[in-house]
């Protein structure tokens, strides 16, 4: 769950658990399973804590007799974008449709982020080797510094 607050790493790790919730929800949606019995399964499939205590709070609100969009309102790593499409998927029947674009879309934006990521990488590992070559160049040098100022005494 604290993953999830990394500068980089976090948003892409959200963005693949929603994937994930997305494209789980839409295939035992259309499957015939049951929207209780598949939010069991999706819960029990994901891995970061903090989307799964959304989707279990959103669980226990549709078995209460709320909506899916009143469960997602107050989640804590749901966007209020797929909240709110949701929601209009819902009212409008054709939820596992909407499920299936809003699982293409953080597909994509999930590809473009890892292609990126070398990206990103690269400056901090001149950096780091860098470093290791200035380094080992004083390691080389500075020992030849003391001996030619020794020696001008």
């Amino acid at each position: 769950s604290k993953l999830i607050k990394l500068p980089v790493l976090g948003p892409l790790l959200l963005q693949i658990e929603i994937n994930t919730f997305c494209v789980l929800l839409e295939v035992m949606l259309e499957s015939g399973v049951p929207i209780l019995e598949a939010f069991r399964f999706v819960a029990k499939s994901l891995t970061n804590m903090v989307v799964e205590e959304d989707v279990m709070a959103c669980q226990v609100i549709i078995e209460k007799g709320g909506s899916l969009a009143t469960g997602l309102e107050n989640a804590k790593a749901f966007p209020k974008l797929v909240a709110g499409l949701l929601a209009i998927g819902e009212e409008g029947g054709s939820l596992p449709s909407v499920l299936k674009h809003i699982s293409n879309f953080y597909k994509t934006q999930v590809d473009y982020k890892l292609n990126n990521l070398s990206k990103l990488i690269e400056p901090i590992l001149l950096f780091v080797i860098f470093g290791i070559v200035l380094i080992l160049a004083l390691a080389v040098f500075m020992p030849m510094w003391k001996m030619s100022s020794a020696l001008k005494k």
